[in-house]
C-alpha cells in the first residue's frame, strides 16, 4: 500500500472529505493526486495530516510498511 492510499484509507474511515482531510496543510488538488499516487507528500505534511485528525503516526507508519514488505 502507497502512503496515498493508507490516507485516504484513514480519510474514508475517519469520514471525512479531502477538504476536511487537509485543514488547509496543503492544496486539495495535490492532496487529491497524492491519494491517486500521481505526486508524493512530504514528511512535514505527512505528520500535520496525521497530528491534526489524531491518527497514531507509529501505527500508520507499521500499517503501511508491513503492506509493502
Amino acid at each position: 500500500m502507497k502512503i496515498g492510499e493508507a490516507l485516504k484509507k484513514q480519510r474514508n474511515r475517519l469520514g471525512l472529505t479531502q477538504d476536511e482531510m487537509i485543514q488547509g496543510i496543503i492544496t486539495k488538488g495535490h492532496y487529491s493526486k497524492i491519494e491517486r499516487g500521481l505526486e508524493g507528500i512530504s514528511a512535514d505534511s505527512l505528520f500535520e495530516i496525521l497530528f491534526a485528525h489524531n491518527i497514531d503516526v507509529d501505527a500508520f507508519i507499521q500499517n503501511y510498511f508491513l503492506k509493502i514488505l
